[in-house]
């Protein structure tokens, strides 16, 4: 008898429960959205400061309306000084996007980031509250470029040139992740003049069978410890020279030999606090290849509301002064 009821019971709850109608969205909470970073290597600092939107009202997928908050006060302190941000429009990098050729922020001029400074964000709202966070910063790192670097670059396809071009790092002890870029820079002849040009040197690349059939590879945000060598806090990179070459042979052939003149080149170090990093781990989901994420994860140190406040660092080596015509044969 027991064993009826409850048979008649769970389906009692059965009948019920297809009756609910199921909605995956949770319910809309109006927030304050925040990105910025701190640029060392600028004198120019932005935040850009957005509200959420209701998904249930607007499409994810069709929605290209920015929703951004034009009557916030915009601060910055370390404690000491205050730095007042100012509503500005500036173009976008990227003009072709669906949502305009510009954008709406909120700039302050004459601020570079200090080292060893914590940094609290303040953006109050009259329609939309309040929201805050912080940042430290770090001393800045170090790249070294070795005159072995330099005899690669110059021939890399000589008897004296290294198989590889090895890039050693020396970072602030509090860095959890950096990233290493490689620049060229080169004169080209456009309509009776030359025309100063900077190029990104792939890291590693996959050739084809001609000189513009390649398929390049570039640097990406490291994790520290992934290249360390026996020296606290020193990296050492490699990049291949193949894919030097084969930059250097693309340029050559489209610009064409006699209307192109190298210069030189030299490394980029930037450094990233944990903020970033976080935030650049949540969004590219896994650091390696091999592994299967199953949960969707989030990251934001708004508090208050969503979004990211980190710290970049910028670092460069001395200039490598190449020879204008660099043989790739």
């Amino acid at each position: 008898m027991t064993k009826k009821i409850s048979i008649t019971v769970f389906m009692a709850l059965l009948v019920c429960s297809c009756n609910q109608t199921f909605e995956p969205n949770g319910s809309y909470e109006d927030r304050m959205i925040v990105f910025s970073i701190l640029r060392t290597e600028s004198d120019t600092q932005y935040v850009r400061v957005y509200e959420t939107y209701d998904p249930n009202l607007h499409n994810p997928l069709t929605h290209t309306t920015d929703t951004e908050i034009t009557d916030a006060t915009v601060l910055v302190s370390d404690g000491t000084d205050t730095i007042a941000f100012h509503d500005t429009v500036i173009t976008r990098y990227d003009t072709t996007t669906l949502y305009g050729k510009y954008l709406h922020t909120y700039t302050a001029y004459h601020f570079v980031p200090k080292a060893n400074t914590t940094y609290t964000l303040s953006i109050s709202s009259p329609t939309k509250g309040n929201v805050s966070a912080h940042v430290s910063t770090f001393p800045s790192g170090a790249v070294y470029a070795s005159n072995k670097i330099y005899q690669t670059l110059a021939a890399p396809q000589s008897s004296e040139a290294d198989t590889s071009i090895i890039v050693t790092v020396q970072l602030s002890s509090e860095v959890p992740a950096y990233m290493v870029r490689l620049m060229l820079k080169y004169r080209q002849y456009v309509s009776g003049q030359w025309v100063l040009s900077l190029v990104e040197v792939p890291i590693e690349v996959v050739e084809g069978v001609s000189y513009n059939d390649y398929l390049p590879t570039y640097p990406s945000v490291m994790r520290r410890g992934q290249y360390a060598t026996m020296y606290a806090g020193q990296e050492r990179i490699s990049f291949s020279k193949d894919a030097y070459i084969a930059l250097v042979k693309n340029l050559k052939y489209t610009i064409g030999p006699s209307k192109i003149e190298f210069d030189g080149a030299y490394f980029i170090l930037n450094q990233f606090d944990q903020n970033v990093y976080s935030y650049f781990s949540a969004t590219n989901q896994v650091s390696d290849n091999i592994s299967i994420r199953l949960d969707q994860i989030d990251f934001s140190n708004i508090q208050g509301g969503y979004g990211l406040f980190g710290l970049s660092t910028h670092s460069e080596s001395f200039y490598l002064k190449l020879p204008i015509d660099i043989d790739v044969q």
